[in-house]
């Protein structure tokens, strides 16, 4: 089956299901800049990475005046659109959307939308230091203050989206970026499989994301899988216990059980030495993420008011 691709335009509307049958329409608005505008209003300054669909590329405005280190730049994500219409079970579209809709200083957000013929332009923040995979990689592991200083900010943005109904879906560390490294700042980035569901919160069935931060139940595999906006703060719950330690609570290196049966069992322990010096809240706030009781696990408002995220540290 072949992907169709819409063409966005002002007044689009998008609909999804609830979980009783009902249809939810959404209207959006979309800042679509005139065709052939794209290359006048910005300046391409060189190549920053491929993906499936085309090519992403560093950019200024082309009429930025000021020294070259004070000029903002921009990441412009250039999709072919012809190469879209060939992948099937594309949902470019509802990325576009999400990125269009969210406001929020830790999520990474279109800033402008070209439609020029057989290529669409978004424009986005361009963050210049980096995947957050590759700091903590670097240092291996996280103090306490530096796990806090960050997660609240994740913790933030995930309850921003989760107000506005839109489930991330495939929160790792390589999807988020260092906004700012010196200071920890961080932005929460692609959007390709997030969702965006209706008032009541509709569940969902398709099996995605990132097996090491994936949560049990989209691992569940009877006809009646479903699942909600708390897998995000499984994710969450992943990403908070590699910060701390430096490897990741569920691995095939740590089998028997299996590796996927390590997280439908929300299987893990705490080993020393790494685990020795972290504190009781630290290990509590783990907990109460990586819950395979849906109900009982943490919401992200639960999280930000856990106590380890209340610690007041001498340099804060």
């Amino acid at each position: 089956m072949s992907t169709q691709f819409f063409e966005l335009k002002e007044g689009d509307s998008i609909k999804f299901p609830s979980s009783k049958g009902d249809w939810y329409s959404y209207s959006i608005e979309i800042d679509l800049k005139p065709e052939g505008r794209f290359h006048n209003d910005y300046k391409i300054k060189g190549v920053l990475g491929t993906g499936h669909f085309g090519e992403v590329k560093l950019a200024t405005l082309a009429n930025a005046v000021g020294s070259e280190s004070k000029v903002q730049e921009y990441a412009v994500k250039i999709i072919d659109k012809n190469t879209v219409a060939k992948k099937p079970n594309t949902k470019l579209h509802d990325e576009i959307i999400i990125m269009h809709k969210i406001e929020h200083p830790n999520l990474v957000r279109i800033r402008n939308l070209y439609n020029e013929g057989d290529k669409l332009y978004l424009v986005m923040d361009y963050i210049k230091d980096g995947e957050f995979f590759d700091f903590i990689s670097k240092k291996k592991k996280l103090t306490e203050y530096e796990t806090r200083i960050i997660f609240k900010q994740l913790f933030e943005a995930t309850k921003y989206l989760h107000d506005h109904r839109i489930v991330h879906r495939d929160l790792k560390p390589e999807n988020i970026l260092m906004s700012n490294k010196a200071k920890l700042e961080v932005k929460i980035t692609d959007f390709g499989l997030s969702k965006l569901l209706g008032p009541e919160y509709s569940l969902m069935k398709t099996m995605c994301g990132t097996p090491l931060y994936i949560a049990p139940e989209v691992l569940d595999r009877s006809p009646k899988r479903s699942y909600g906006k708390a897998v995000d703060m499984w994710s969450l719950g992943v990403i908070l216990y590699v910060c701390l330690c430096g490897y990741p609570p569920f691995a095939k290196d740590f089998a028997p059980p299996t590796f996927d049966e390590q997280i439908r069992l929300g299987i893990y322990r705490f080993y020393p030495p790494a685990w020795s010096y972290i504190s009781n809240e630290a290990k509590n706030l783990i907990r109460g993420l990586l819950n395979v009781n849906v109900k009982d696990r943490l919401t992200a408002s639960q999280a930000m008011e856990h106590p380890f995220m209340q610690v007041k540290s001498i340099f804060m």
